[in-house]
């Protein structure tokens, strides 16, 4: 029988492949890795603008290179989620460089919104009985 972890892992495989079918231009090359301390997802984000760079020095990146990390204790644990390349500053600057009226830069950033997949009701398989479960209903 498999394992809390390896279900749970699974069905969030089984997510991100859903909306990287249904959003075929924003999530891109979805790859699934084991490494030693768990399940590694990573995939490929198109079309979200973020600023890169240093105070006065900014560019905009569209696309962003994600890794979902399932540590061993998943899901007693959360999801670990980082990007290759950071996209933010440390606090302290971003504070400052945001309520700086001479800024040039609007917010929010432009953005596609992934779209929820027809079939995911369908597709939850978080509440099924695993196969042989021998846990019974009491009545």
């Amino acid at each position: 029988m498999s394992t809390v972890y390896q279900r749970r892992v699974e069905q969030e495989w089984r997510l991100l492949q859903l909306l990287a079918n249904t959003n075929p231009a924003i999530i891109e090359s979805v790859r699934r890795a084991q490494e030693v301390r768990g399940a590694v997802f990573s995939f490929s984000l198109q079309r979200t603008r973020a600023l890169v760079g240093s105070l006065g020095d900014f560019q905009f990146r569209d696309s962003h290179a994600v890794m979902l990390h399932f540590p061993e204790f998943f899901p007693s644990v959360p999801i670990e989620a980082s990007l290759v390349s950071p996209v933010f500053l440390m606090q302290p600057a971003a504070i400052a460089w945001y309520k700086d009226a001479l800024r040039d830069i609007e917010l929010p950033l432009r953005y596609e919104a992934v779209s929820k997949p027809a079939e995911f009701q369908e597709q939850r398989t978080y509440a099924l009985r695993p196969p042989r479960s021998h846990r019974r209903r009491l009545d």
